[in-house]
């Protein structure tokens, strides 16, 4: 499978959406971390060569927007990994700001295999580069 192996981090701090996002991309083929904090995923992030990222925008300590300006400024990843953002709402405010901050893209919850899939085909490639 071409997602064989594709090692993914999940900063989301909801018990319920990290099982689905592990138990989806698990199925997938993918090696799943989770961060349930913003903190915890910077650190993450930071140690770890993940090729993808996906990112609550609602989390309890730093929101997704500021995690993902820090990620892109740290100076310990060297290389563009793709962040795509997790939302609940649909508000083309928050996109722009998502982008803005430097996400690759926005993904609306609930997470199903099928937007993953297309998700990590689209970004895959990007990651590998």
């Amino acid at each position: 499978m071409l997602l064989q192996g594709v090692r993914v981090l999940v900063v989301e701090d909801i018990l319920i959406a990290q099982k689905i996002a592990r138990l989806t991309l698990s199925g997938l083929g993918c090696i799943v971390d989770i961060a349930a904090t913003g903190m915890q995923g910077l650190k993450m992030a930071e140690e770890t060569r993940y090729q993808l990222i996906l990112m609550d925008l609602g989390l309890p300590d730093i929101d997704g927007i500021e995690l993902t300006r820090m990620i892109r400024r740290s100076i310990k990843i060297n290389y563009h990994v793709p962040i795509i953002a997790l939302t609940a709402t649909n508000h083309n405010d928050d996109k722009l700001a998502c982008l803005e901050a430097g996400m690759d893209d926005f993904l609306l919850k609930p997470l199903t295999a099928e937007n993953e899939q297309i998700i990590l085909a689209k970004f895959i490639k990007l990651a590998a580069s």
